[in-house]
Formats: C-alpha cells, structure tokens, sequence
C-alpha cells in the first residue's frame, strides 16, 4: 500500500505540463542532434548521436524529473504528504522514485531509439538490431541517473545534493574511480565509447545494481 502511495504520488507530479515539457525538449534535442550528426558526416553518426544522447540528454532529463518529484525540497519532504496518515516513509520513496524511474526509463529509450533512426546511414550497424540495443541500455541508463539524482536529493537543504550528484557524473564520471560508481561511466562502458576490461553483461549488472542501490539507500534516509 505504502508503494503504491508513493507511485500515485509521483505520476500526479510527473503527469503534467511541465513533465510533457521536459519529455518533449528531451526528445526534441535529441532529434536536432541525431540529424546535425548525420548531415555533417555519415560514417559515425549513430554513435556520436548516441553519446550526445547519453552524455547530456539523460542526466538532465533524470535530473529534471527528480526536480518535479521533490518540488525542489529534500527527497523525505516529498513523500511527506503521502506518509502523513500513517504510510511507512521509506517505502512511499522507494514507490516515488520507482515510477519516476520507470518513467525516465521509457523516455530514455525513446530517445535512443530516436537517435539511431534519425542518424541512420548508409554503412551504419543494421537499424533494428541497434535501436533494440541502445534502447535497453539507455533504458537502464535512464532508470539509474533517477535512483543517482534522487540519492543526492537525500542530502542538504531543498534537496541540494541533487546538484552535487549531478556535477560529480558530468566531471567525475568518465575517469578514474567514479567511472564505475556513476552511470555515465557505466553507460559509456555498454555503448562501447570507452576502452574496458569490463563486459558488457557485468557493466550492465554493475549499472542495475548501482541503480537499486542508489534507490535503496534514497528511502532509507527518508525513514529517519
């Protein structure tokens, strides 16, 4: 009961203007993108699509939704309204930011897939194998930048870790340790643009459990 509270919660917050808004400039600068990549050079355009995709639009998208989750206060606030009459806290969260995940996740893919159509080539990797992929992958990918944003959203006043977060995966998140601790390193290790040691299936697993981890310790802090 308590989850599903939570779920209720945040497709009410989500299921706006300004969520439709945020899914469509997600969807719309990844379109821009996807077509200046494949005018200016057809060899290459799907993966420099993909990384424009990955590497901006889902971690502002991610970061966007988790901001209409909260309303810009810190995660436990925002489940407040639904735990008040009795509701167990942390599992109202762990419902809020479940479905705000889900949502990110389906978005996230629609832009993958978006992005493979619109930079599609002549000698591109066949279409429906490589959307069908990055799709899955930004899917995860997506799933696991609302879990990162909302365990930042756990912290400081008005939800402000959220900004912290953010930072450490646009600066940190490719090199060294945090490579492999925040989604962005983890997502470029499954699309193939960074050289690894790491499989595909255990950058994959790495990336899910990061996720769950990341929503996990989010609701517990908002138990408190």
């Amino acid at each position: 009961m308590s989850v599903g509270l939570g779920a209720r919660s945040a497709v009410h917050r989500l299921a706006n203007r300004a969520g439709l808004l945020t899914a469509i400039a997600s969807l719309g600068l990844t379109a821009v993108a996807a077509a200046i990549e494949r005018a200016s050079a057809g060899a290459g355009a799907v993966d420099r699509a993909l990384a424009t995709v990955f590497g901006l639009v889902l971690p502002i998208a991610g970061f966007a939704l988790v901001g209409l989750l909260t309303g810009k206060r810190r995660l436990e606030d925002a489940s407040w309204s639904s735990a008040r009459f009795g509701a167990d806290r942390r599992l109202v969260t762990f419902g809020q930011v479940a479905t705000t995940a889900a949502f990110m996740a389906v978005l996230a893919a629609g832009a993958a897939v978006l992005a493979v159509v619109v930079a599609h080539a002549p000698g591109s990797p066949p279409l429906l194998a490589d959307a069908a992929t990055s799709a899955w992958i930004a899917a995860l990918t997506g799933a696991a930048y609302v879990a990162w944003f909302s365990f930042g959203a756990s912290f400081f006043r008005f939800g402000g870790g959220r900004v912290v977060a953010l930072g450490l995966d646009f600066f940190l998140g490719g090199t060294g340790l945090l490579a492999w601790v925040a989604p962005r390193g983890l997502a470029q290790n499954l699309l193939g643009l960074v050289t690894s040691d790491l499989s595909q299936r255990g950058a994959s697993v790495l990336l899910a459990g990061f996720g769950l981890l990341a929503a996990l310790v989010a609701s517990a802090r908002s138990g408190r």
